[in-house]
């Protein structure tokens, strides 16, 4: 119940607002628009007025200046004249102390000497210079010079000239002080804005007069609007609750609109009530048929729902691309990986033929032929470009005839497998295998040689002998190496990785002992070591940081074949160990340099490339990055080439 009356008042309280709200706003605005206006104009009016009287008082002013220094220059011509300048001198002064106008006065003659200068004696008989005392004596004749700024307050100067007999003698200049006028302009404009105050209180009184009778004219308005809709939405509301009965309440009292909407929602309530009763009637035999049908209908979408969630879990589990196509070539079924694959999606190709799912000609036309040719298990392999144009993936495809109970061919079921990095392996396997024959075939067929010599011959000198093992021991040590880089990367790759011993010591040692190595066996090549005679003092691993030294200068000496300097860097920077190594060799172009590090690269990889297995950088940028660093090259084909890197200290 009180709910009910909750929502009474709220309907009857917002239609009645909303109209005096509305009522409201147009009248203020009406009012407001009319009082602006108003007061703008009288505003504006009684402005005008001011600005006349102020420029009457100024032109007041300058005429009063004008005819006093006409009839003072008169005085001071025939004083002058007489050879009275005492005359002279008290005329001017009792001039300037009896006008309060004045503020003062100067007397200059042709020279431009002050002869008089009532505010500033000192100034007597001095030559004045300025650019307006210049000006005030260029002047021929009664000249006014309105609004210069002296001792904070504006000023006018009347300029005379004095002439004796027909010649110029000098000028008579009266300084008049806007002071008194500015004051009273003040004081005007003190009087135009109380009267404009008075003026603006009148109308806001005005308007809360007009404004608060036409509120109340709207308020008797809108409460007798609003009652007959308020009568017809609580009917309405008795209606919605099942109390047909409702349409009773309701008196017409007039023929508008609102007297029209009452008429239409008592039919409208006498043939809902027929409705509801003959809906009564009918939904007691309907319930019982809805039960029979909805059980029904429940088991065949429970059915049906296993069966495609069977369906969906096999399709999405298969981890290749599917692809199935009717007997006209058309698209019907497509998983995600094929999607992924082929660039397109099942929403955009599905029942539209082949061609527009598959865009490589290998694959439409097996598909096609293994649908002709009705061939179960056929395989075959294509390309798809891959992220690097040069390199595409490599596609392996099988497909099955799907039949029906009767034996018919009703589509072909396509299996896409990613082959690409089987076919990378097998490449790389390849070529390991052949890298690693030819560098281990070079020592080990030196060892066999010379030993063979040493063992077959019994004429060998001391010197000879000693050679011969020195060249042994040599092809040892390489073959030592060899096998040690294939079992870093064999640790590498097995995901193992290397097992640090990380400790503080100099690494500048490191570089001071590894340099004398290769100066010994590369002496045509001149080595340069730039490091700070402070200690380099880093967190590693000491055996691994001389191999990622040892390699870097090594492959510096191999690839500068003509010799040349090779610049060993280091130093700390904040908290990282900086190094370089730089060649003047021959270079290499952008496209080696994004393949320095590859397994098994080599810049040339011809029978006539310089020994090495190519896995040295790899190695070294395995090192660097189980340090946290990391590593790169800087290099320009034919100039040389600079490997960098970084570790934390």
């Amino acid at each position: 119940m009180t709910k009910s009356l909750q929502d009474k008042s709220s309907v009857r309280w917002g239609i009645k607002w909303k109209l005096i709200l509305i009522i409201t706003i147009l009248i203020v605005s009406l009012v407001a628009t009319l009082s602006y206006i108003q007061v703008s104009t009288q505003k504006k009016a009684l402005e005008i007025e001011l600005n006349s009287r102020i420029e009457l008082m100024r032109e007041n002013l300058i005429e009063r200046g004008k005819s006093f220094i006409i009839n003072l220059s008169q005085q001071v011509e025939n004083d002058i004249a007489a050879f009275n300048f005492s005359g002279v001198t008290a005329a001017i002064t009792d001039s300037v102390d009896k006008n309060k106008e004045i503020k003062y006065a100067i007397l200059m003659d042709a020279s431009g000497k002050a002869l008089i200068h009532t505010q500033r004696p000192d100034l007597v008989q001095t030559e004045l210079t300025t650019e307006r005392d210049r000006e005030a004596l260029k002047q021929k004749y009664l000249k006014v010079v309105m609004n210069y700024h002296e001792d904070n307050g504006k000023v006018v100067e009347v300029i005379n000239p004095i002439q004796i007999s027909a010649e110029p003698w000098g000028v008579l200049r009266l300084i008049y002080t806007l002071e008194p006028l500015e004051k009273e302009i003040r004081v005007i404009r003190a009087q135009i804005q109380k009267e404009i105050n008075i003026m603006i209180y009148r109308s806001v009184l005005t308007s809360l007069g007009i404004l608060g009778l036409c509120l109340i004219v709207v308020f008797i308005l809108s409460t007798r609007i609003t009652k007959p809709i308020i009568h017809l939405t609580e009917s309405a509301r008795k209606l919605s609750k099942g109390d047909f009965s409702a349409f009773s309440d309701i008196k017409i009292s007039s023929r508008d609109e609102v007297g029209i909407l009452g008429e239409t929602f008592i039919e409208m309530s006498k043939k809902l009530k027929d409705s509801y009763k003959e809906l009564e009637d009918y939904s007691k035999t309907l319930e019982e048929k809805v039960v029979a049908r909805t059980s029904d209908l429940e088991k065949a979408l429970s059915d049906t729902a296993q069966a495609r969630d069977r369906i969906d879990g096999i399709v999405k589990s298969v981890a290749d691309g599917l692809i199935v196509t009717d007997i006209y070539n058309r698209v019907i079924l497509m998983n995600r990986t094929a999607e992924d694959l082929l660039g397109v999606r099942l929403s955009e190709v599905i029942d539209r033929p082949l061609d527009f799912a598959i865009q490589d000609e290998t694959l439409r036309e097996r598909v096609r032929s293994t649908l002709q040719k009705k061939r179960e298990g056929y395989e075959f392999d294509f390309e798809l470009p891959g992220d690097d144009p040069k390199h595409p993936r490599i596609m392996r495809a099988r497909t099955s005839v799907i039949t029906d109970k009767e034996g018919k061919q009703t589509g072909i079921v396509t299996i896409i497998h990613d082959v690409t990095h089987e076919r990378e392996v097998d490449r790389m396997k390849t070529e390991f295998i052949s890298t690693a024959a030819h560098e281990l075939r070079t020592p080990l067929t030196s060892i066999q040689g010379f030993s063979e010599i040493m063992l077959t011959r019994n004429d060998i000198s001391e010197e000879e002998r000693k050679r011969f093992l020195s060249y042994i021991n040599k092809q040892a040590v390489s073959l030592t190496l060899i096998v040690s880089d294939l079992l870093d990367i064999a640790r590498i790759e097995s995901g193992r990785g290397f097992a640090l011993s990380k400790a503080s010591y100099d690494v500048a040692d490191t570089v001071r002992q590894v340099i004398p190595y290769f100066q010994e066996h590369a002496p045509q090549h001149h080595f340069e070591i730039a490091v700070p005679d402070q200690p380099l003092v880093i967190h590693a691993d000491r055996q691994k940081m001389e191999q990622v030294f040892k390699n870097l200068i090594s492959n510096a000496v191999k690839y500068s074949p003509k010799g040349g300097l090779i610049r060993v860097t280091g130093g700390i920077t904040a908290d990282h160990f900086e190094a370089s190594v730089a060649d003047s060799g021959i270079g290499m172009s952008l496209d080696q340099v994004e393949k320095m590090f590859d397994k098994f690269y080599r810049v040339d990889a011809s029978n006539t490339a310089i020994e090495g297995t190519g896995l040295g950088m790899t190695i070294v940028k395995h090192i660097i990055e189980a340090h946290g660093g990391k590593i790169w090259v800087e290099s320009e084909l034919g100039k040389g080439t600079t490997v960098r890197f970084t570790i934390p200290t």
